[in-house]
């Protein structure tokens, strides 16, 4: 990946939510390939010094929230989000713990610990209105949802992602959507891998990476492919590449932006 000279002053131009963890993580992804080799960084971690030269520790986080009363659907197949975290910590400099916060989507105090979180479930979310709120906030705070549908069957392929495309038109009514599958020249396929094809489907219903946009900014990209279960190694290795490789490109891509 080519360094982008005009990453670190985008960056000084928007501090405002958690901005002290996401200026020291971007900061870390300016240096992606970094100043220490990857052989030398290789024998640093082996010798238990992982953080050297990665600016502070930020941690993955899922959402917690309820599809029904009382009902968890936010927490299958955690492996995949520490194969994800593995890799985000293999290929870029970001200091990023491995293992990862599940914020409660009633506590905006928790979320707002987190300048990026994902969403995941099979079911449509129920949401309360204090909840909307919270993740209203918590956007407009600078904060990045990555939402991913956990396909829950070949009859039913997308209930989440529709029930989230009619949550975030409350959350954020005058929102702009766009389908950067219409464009895959976007910097969102090419800021770290390439990925000409777009976004890599795995199960259900393709409706393309959208992105969500508030005002000028994007502050979320959902999908209906289930890139999560492939993260979790049920698809195969060539599906599990890459879903992986699209969720680093999201990530690098949110913290950057």
């Amino acid at each position: 990946m080519q360094r982008k000279p005009d990453i670190q002053r985008k960056l000084l131009n928007r501090l405002s939510f958690g901005r002290r963890h996401r200026l020291i993580v971007v900061l870390a992804i300016v240096a992606l390939i970094g100043t220490i080799g990857l052989a030398q960084r290789a024998a640093l971690q082996q010798a238990g010094q992982f953080e050297f030269g990665r600016g502070s520790r930020v941690q993955w986080a899922r959402l917690k929230f309820r599809v029904g009363p009382g009902i968890p659907d936010w927490h299958h197949h955690p492996e995949g989000d520490l194969n994800l975290i593995e890799r985000i910590r293999d290929v870029t400099s970001v200091n990023l713990g491995f293992g990862f916060n599940a914020p409660d989507v009633a506590k905006l105090d928790e979320m707002i610990e987190c300048p990026f979180i994902f969403m995941h479930a099979q079911n449509q979310p129920a949401l309360t209105e204090g909840e909307r709120q919270n993740i209203r906030e918590y956007l407009r705070r600078g904060g990045f949802l990555f939402i991913d549908d956990c396909v829950l069957s070949s009859s039913q392929p997308d209930p989440f992602y529709v029930g989230m495309r009619q949550e975030m038109k409350r959350i954020l009514p005058n929102a702009r959507y766009v389908n950067f599958d219409n464009d895959k020249n976007h910097e969102i396929f090419r800021c770290f891998y390439q990925l000409p094809n777009g976004l890599p489907h795995v199960q259900g219903r393709n409706h393309g990476l959208i992105g969500v946009y508030d005002k000028d900014r994007l502050v979320a990209v959902m999908c209906a492919s289930d890139m999560h279960c492939a993260w979790a190694q049920f698809f195969g290795q060539q599906k599990e590449q890459a879903a992986l490789a699209m969720a680093v490109n999201i990530y690098v891509y949110a913290m950057t932006h």
